[in-house]
C-alpha cells in the first residue's frame, strides 16, 4: 500500500515539471548520472539524473536534469552523440542564453544554488531533429563538467523506458 501510494504521488509531481510533453509522452528516456560512467571512470561521489521527453507529433521535447555532491560549480551540461564507453562530441547543451540561443559555456564555477536545482528546458523540432535519430538508437549520453572533472564529472547513457 505504501509503494502504491508513493508511485501515486511521485509520478504526477515529476510530470508536472515537464508541461509540454506530459500529457502522453510518445517516447520517455532516461540517464542515471554516475562518475563511473565517465570515460575515464574518476572518484566522484556526485549522483543525478536526467529525463528526456519527446511530444506524441515529435515537435519538441523537454528534458529536465539534476545533480546532486559535485565537486564543484558547473563548468557545463550537454547531450554527446556516441555509444556507452565512448566520448563523442557535444550536439546539444544544458543551458542557454536568455534569447534561446544555445549556451555550450556556461559562466564558470555555477552556483551552488543552481547545481542543487533542476535544470529544465523546452527544445524545438530543429534541435530535436539534431538527436532523435541517435537518441532512439541508443547513442546519446549526457554529462555534466566541473573545474576538478572538466571531461565531465558524471555521466549516463540515454535510455527508452
Amino acid at each position: 500500500m505504501r509503494r502504491i501510494f508513493f508511485n501515486a504521488l511521485v509520478v504526477p509531481l515529476v510530470a508536472l515539471g515537464l508541461s509540454g510533453c506530459d500529457n502522453d509522452p510518445q517516447e520517455k528516456y532516461v540517464a542515471e548520472l554516475r562518475s563511473s560512467n565517465e570515460v575515464p571512470a574518476n572518484s566522484s561521489a556526485a549522483v543525478g539524473s536526467v529525463v528526456f521527453l519527446v511530444s506524441r507529433d515529435g515537435s519538441r521535447a523537454e528534458y529536465s536534469v539534476e545533480v546532486d555532491g559535485l565537486t564543484g560549480g558547473i563548468r557545463g551540461g550537454h547531450f554527446h552523440r556516441a555509444a556507452a564507453g565512448v566520448n563523442g562530441p557535444i550536439v546539444l547543451s544544458f543551458f542557454f542564453n536568455e534569447d534561446g540561443t544555445e549556451n555550450r559555456t556556461p559562466t564558470p564555477g555555477t552556483t551552488e544554488l543552481e547545481i542543487n536545482k533542476v535544470i529544465g528546458r523546452t527544445i524545438t523540432k530543429t534541435q530535436l531533429d539534431l538527436i532523435l535519430t541517435d537518441l532512439r538508437a541508443g547513442n546519446i549520453y549526457a554529462n555534466v563538467h566541473t573545474p576538478n572533472n572538466p571531461g565531465g564529472e558524471v555521466r549516463g547513457q540515454m535510455i527508452r523506458q
